[in-house]
């Protein structure tokens, strides 16, 4: 099984794109093979429409797109994430993604009252890489980083089936020294060794 990278951001001079770039670096170093799942490079359309709510209840799809991320997401042990927090959040395309590519029967069943029962039992690890202007120490101890956690990276990823989820922030972006990114840099390629 591969380790699938998840990327959601539409600059490509942006600091998530030289982190997405050194998680490329660390798979390839140690002969991981991959899937790069780039959300805006591939025009992905995060909005629920009428006619994808129409299917939603059979856990089906008119959306090409959601079909072929979910072939790979089953083919996938690790997933690694990489997306800026915007206003306290992920940005939107990767919201869509979650509401339309995590349907009933592919990521989850429900059980006999209601409850979600995860049906990706294949994935392992999330191991997550996230950028913000505000500090760390401020966001990952806030009520809006326990929301995200919480949310974002328990009730989503841990409800489907992953086993193990790893969230690093990169704070303070916008006051970081050319030193400091680089040295967190050094940091995701090596997270990435040792867990992907």
């Amino acid at each position: 099984m591969k380790t699938t990278v998840i990327y959601a951001h539409p600059y490509d001079k942006s600091f998530c794109k030289a982190i997405l770039d050194k998680v490329i670096e660390g798979l390839k170093a140690k002969g991981k093979d991959y899937y790069l799942i780039d959300l805006y490079k591939d025009g992905f359309d995060p909005v629920m429409k009428g006619k994808d709510l129409a299917l939603f209840s059979r856990g089906k799809t008119v959306d090409p797109l959601v079909a072929k991320y979910q072939g790979i997401l089953k083919d996938t042990q690790n997933v690694v994430l990489v997306f800026p927090v915007w206003w306290m959040g992920e940005p939107a395309i990767l919201k869509g993604f979650f509401d339309k590519v995590f349907l009933k029967g592919f990521a989850y069943t429900q059980g006999p009252h209601g409850e979600m029962l995860p049906a990706l039992d294949n994935l392992d690890k999330v191991i997550a890489f996230t950028t913000s202007g505000t500090p760390s120490g401020l966001l990952c101890g806030s009520k809006a980083g326990e929301c995200i956690k919480a949310a974002f990276f328990d009730e989503s990823f841990r409800t489907v089936g992953a086993k193990q989820v790893i969230w690093t922030n990169f704070g303070a972006l916008p006051l970081q020294t050319p030193i400091t990114r680089e040295g967190y840099l050094e940091k995701v390629e090596e997270v990435i060794k040792a867990q992907a």
